[in-house]
């Protein structure tokens, strides 16, 4: 998992120092990764912000078997929910982050969330 984050990272500095946008699509659920994110953010001069997502458990928990039913390139279980459910480390108050119910498909919501996550990359 190491070697993943790592050049994770080393492709998204590449893009930040052309003066790109990037998306890191992973969990980063320790918060030594997240200092890296940190970190690169930092060195290149780019803001970040860690989206918290949360679900309430029965819909995870039917989300994840109706996706085991179909074909899919993701190899998310309940299984692998559940352990990384327990060793996620807590992001703390020091830590650049917005909580998303994504559960909540309301537009009002979705505004609410999209201003906050503005809000919080670009200090407004």
């Amino acid at each position: 998992m190491a070697f993943t984050y790592k050049e994770v990272l080393k492709k998204a500095e590449s893009y930040l120092k052309k003066g790109e946008n990037v998306v890191l699509d992973a969990t980063f659920k320790t918060r030594d990764l997240r200092n890296k994110v940190k970190k690169l953010a930092e060195e290149t001069n780019s803001n970040y912000v860690f989206l918290y997502c949360n679900c309430p458990e029965e819909k995870v928990k039917k989300y994840l078997e109706t996706r085991v039913k179909k074909r899919s390139v993701s190899d998310g279980r309940w299984e692998i929910y559940i352990k990384q459910k327990d060793s996620f480390e807590k992001l703390e108050q020091d830590e650049c982050f917005v909580e998303i119910d994504v559960s909540n498909k309301s537009f009002e919501y979705q505004i609410k969330v999209f201003n906050e996550i503005f809000n919080t990359v670009c200090g407004g």
